[in-house]
Parts: C-alpha cells; structure tokens; sequence
C-alpha cells in the first residue's frame, strides 16, 4: 500500500500530462506497427498480467544512458497491474549511473498487442513434427506474439542526479494457458536473443538537460557502435571506462553473474 501510494503521489505531483512521444522511441514504435503480423483487441487482453513478463530476466538486463554510452542499471522491484484502468501498470524500481542510485516510480501503459503471424514458422514446425524434433515443436508451437507500450518513470526528485524516464517498451511473450510469459523459448538456441527492449529518454529535473536511455534484457536496442558482440552483447573497449571495464575483467567468463548482477547492486 506504501508503494501504491506513494506511485499516486508522484502522479499528482507531475501530472503524467499526455506528451508526444521521444523521436527515436516513435521510430521505433511505428516500426513494429506497420508490418505483418496480427494485432489484437486490447480488450481481449485486458484480462491477462503481464507484469510477469516485464519482471522476468532481469539479471540480463544492460543499458546506456547519453551519446558517450555510459552505462545504466534499471531494475523493477513491483509492477502492479491497475485494476481500475485497463492496461495500465504502476512501476517502482531503481536506476544505477556509475556510483549513484535513485528510486523511481511510475507506470506502464500498454497501447498494442500483436500476435505473431504463424506463418513465419509453419514451415519449421511442419518440418520438426516430421522428422519428430519435439524440442522445436514445444518452442514453435506455442501461441506468440508481443506488446508495445509506453512508459513514464520519475525518480525520486530529492535524490542526486534525478530525473525522468519516459518512452516505449517491446516485450515478447507466449500464451501458456491461462497466463502469458516472458518469452524465452529462442534462448538457447539463438545467439541474438533479446527481450524487453526499451527506448526513450532521460530528463534532468534540475537542467532539463535530456539524454539518449536505452535497455533491454540480454541486448540493448539501437545502441549504435555500442555492442560489437557476435550474437551475444559485447560492449565496444572504446567505452570500457564509461561503466563496462567489467565486461573486460571477466573475459572467458561464462557466468552470466559476473556479467550483469555486480554484487547485487539494488540492495
């Protein structure tokens, strides 16, 4: 209730007035609206949590924040469906720069859901059922597809170094009965694998100053000359001194641990 409240707080005080969207985050959105695979009803959805989704992976999570990459954790503590509002989530989590850490609060508002066209993978499953390949029938053959949504975060305004968070989220999931999950069934067996994938900005309160911030589970979306990983993320050695040196340290490391967690650092 402490957190609820306090999410209702900040809402108030800043009002969450409906603002055009980020350029690269409206680029992005628009990409995936325009193409082949089925949109849904949000009504018919409605139903579902997908605050599940959102939460999942998280270890896996890297991103940068301004045009020299530096590097940002992002970690969600609570996400908490609205069941007021349809589609709508309220979010508390907290955000890492080089040594400092803020606390914010706000939410997620879901605008489309798409289901994936079949059949882009009816060959490939006709294929496995063939020649009785059950693992890649059970992968192929679940109902997929992923959510668009947008996002307004505000950390906490009597902290160091705090501002807001605002743009556009792509998540992937799969239908597994009565509930949807966060989908990782292309995990072991693509290199490229990526999910939530956020892209917006980051506003100071105290300059207005506004900065590239982008992150995603296992890869980091329209990252420029960031990731030189083949398959797996890999930061460039170029920006090793701006948060990544540990990538560097581990090298021939293949714990995702000493990668992505850094000791825990949101406790």
């Amino acid at each position: 209730m402490r957190i609820l409240f306090c999410i209702f707080y900040v809402l108030n005080i800043f009002g969450l007035k409906a603002q055009d969207l980020p350029v690269e985050s409206k680029k992005f959105l628009d990409g995936f609206i325009v193409n082949n695979d089925v949109q849904m009803n949000l009504a018919e959805f409605s139903k579902y949590d997908f605050s599940r989704v959102w939460l999942q992976s998280q270890d896996a999570v890297v991103g940068f924040i301004g045009s020299d990459y530096q590097r940002i954790r992002i970690l969600f503590v609570s996400i908490v469906k609205n069941e007021c509002v349809e589609n709508e989530y309220f979010v508390y989590g907290k955000s890492r720069v080089k040594g400092n850490i803020c606390t914010f609060q706000g939410r997620l508002i879901i605008t489309h859901v798409f289901k994936v066209n079949p059949n882009t993978e009816d060959l490939l499953l006709k294929e496995a059922l063939k020649n009785g390949d059950i693992e890649v029938v059970n992968r192929l053959g679940k109902e997929k597809g992923y959510v668009l949504a947008k996002y307004s975060l505000y950390e906490d305004p009597k902290q160091v170094g705090a501002g807001c968070f605002e743009g556009v989220v792509k998540s992937n999931y799969y239908v597994d009965g009565d509930e949807l999950r966060f989908d990782n069934l292309e995990l072991g067996s693509s290199d490229s694998f990526s999910n939530n994938l956020f892209v917006g900005v980051w506003q100071s309160y105290k300059t207005d100053l506004m900065k590239a911030c982008n992150w995603g589970s296992f890869k980091i979306p329209n990252c420029g000359d960031l990731d030189v990983g083949i398959g797996e993320f890999y930061p460039n050695s170029k920006y090793k001194d701006h948060g990544w040196d540990d990538y560097f340290e581990s090298e021939g490391s293949n714990d995702r641990d000493d990668r992505y967690i850094d000791n825990k650092w949101w406790e």
